[in-house]
């Protein structure tokens, strides 16, 4: 083993095993102990670093609203187009997060949206029923439902 440093091509590792070593040869146990100390520091500032970065980051995802909505639309599998539509939606009720959108199905509703919405009013209601079910279409809200004892 002593020899794999001492012959190695590569001159990091020969340097180490001459810095390892004292003046007769033999391995120091002090140097050996001092770097296995520096080493072990270095893997557990990388794993330090490692847990602040992720946990920036989960707090960045958590914190941006626009971040938010991303995610919300890649779980319910939404399109670049309904994405669109959606935002379109988020502007024209005036949300500061448009995130909201998938909390109320109210805002789809073709009164509150205005005449610039009469064009795509099917494929607003079909987002509705995506995110919400069919039990949420403005038809099936507006009948009383009735409940067997």
């Amino acid at each position: 083993m002593a020899d794999l440093f001492t012959t190695s091509p590569l001159p990091t590792a020969s340097l180490l095993a001459f810095a390892l070593r004292d003046h007769t040869g033999r391995w120091e146990l002090g140097n050996c102990a001092l770097l296995s100390v520096f080493f072990i520091a270095v893997v557990a500032g990388l794993a330090a670093a490692t847990r602040l970065w992720k946990q920036w980051y989960s707090d960045w995802i958590a914190h941006n609203p626009h971040k938010l909505f991303a995610t919300l639309c890649n779980a319910h599998k939404l399109d670049r187009n309904q994405q669109r539509l959606l935002l379109l939606l988020a502007q024209r009720h005036q949300l500061p997060h448009p995130g909201t959108l998938f909390l109320r199905p109210d805002l789809f509703d073709a009164p509150s949206l205005g005449p610039q919405f009469a064009a795509q009013l099917s494929q607003i209601q079909f987002l509705r029923r995506q995110l919400f079910g069919a039990a949420s279409s403005p038809e099936n809200t507006s009948r009383p439902t009735q409940t067997q004892a």
